[in-house]
C-alpha cells in the first residue's frame, strides 16, 4: 500500500498530471481491471491516496516514478554539462 510519503514524492515527480500519465502508462504496459477495460482515474487516485491496495498497480507507478525520476536527474546532468561548457568559452 502507498503511504502518504510515498504519495507525496509520485505527485511531486509526475507533476500535476500524474493520473492521466499513470493511466497512459498502465495502458501501455496493457494492465487492465478484471473486466478488461482501462482502470479510471478514479481509482488509480484512490490507490495513489492508499484508499484501495493494488500490488500489480503499485509496481507500475513506481515504475513510472523511477524512470521519470532518471529522466530528471539526467535533463539536470545535461543543463550542468551545458553551463560547464559555456562558462569555458567565455
Amino acid at each position: 500500500m502507498i503511504d502518504s510519503e510515498q504519495k507525496d514524492q509520485i505527485i511531486k515527480i509526475l507533476g500535476k498530471n500524474y493520473l492521466l500519465e499513470i493511466q497512459k502508462y498502465l495502458n501501455e504496459l496493457g494492465i487492465t481491471s478484471y473486466r478488461d477495460q482501462e482502470y479510471s482515474t478514479e481509482t488509480i487516485r484512490r490507490i495513489i491516496h492508499g484508499v484501495y491496495e493494488n500490488p500489480k498497480i503499485e509496481n507500475a507507478i513506481i515504475d513510472l516514478w523511477e524512470a521519470k525520476l532518471e529522466e530528471i536527474q539526467q535533463n539536470e546532468d545535461r543543463k550542468k554539462m551545458l553551463l560547464k561548457a559555456s562558462q569555458k568559452i567565455n
